[in-house]
């Protein structure tokens, strides 16, 4: 009787481990899917602006230009961004100045 629950315990604590063993791998595949989505959205989003020198775009930054001309969407020096520029396909273009802020929640469409 005594080995039967030595067993169970055992199967018990590779459970555990095994359950453990998994918990940091799938915790180490969404931060790796995390940063490679944040590094496409940033890839995108500089393809669709012209950026001048000490100009960020910041994480939570959306660019959308469907006109795919990245000189139609300009952003002035020592600018930031944080906030969604959405340029139509029709037509329009968005000119940010240099030292401006633009913030979380903002959006800024082409006319």
């Amino acid at each position: 009787m005594g080995k039967g629950l030595a067993n169970g315990r055992r199967e018990t604590l590779k459970k555990y481990m095994l359950r453990k063993v998994i918990g940091r791998i799938l915790f180490r595949l969404d931060k790796i899917l995390l940063q490679t989505k944040k590094e496409a959205r940033e890839e995108k989003n500089h393809a669709a602006v012209t950026i001048k020198d000490a100009s960020l775009l910041l994480d939570e930054c959306e660019i959308q230009n469907f006109r795919h001309d990245k000189t139609k969407i300009v952003i002035g020096e020592k600018t930031y961004v944080r906030g969604e520029l959405l340029l139509f396909g029709h037509g329009g273009e968005i000119h940010i100045g240099h030292d401006c802020y633009i913030g979380a929640g903002t959006r800024i469409w082409s006319a």
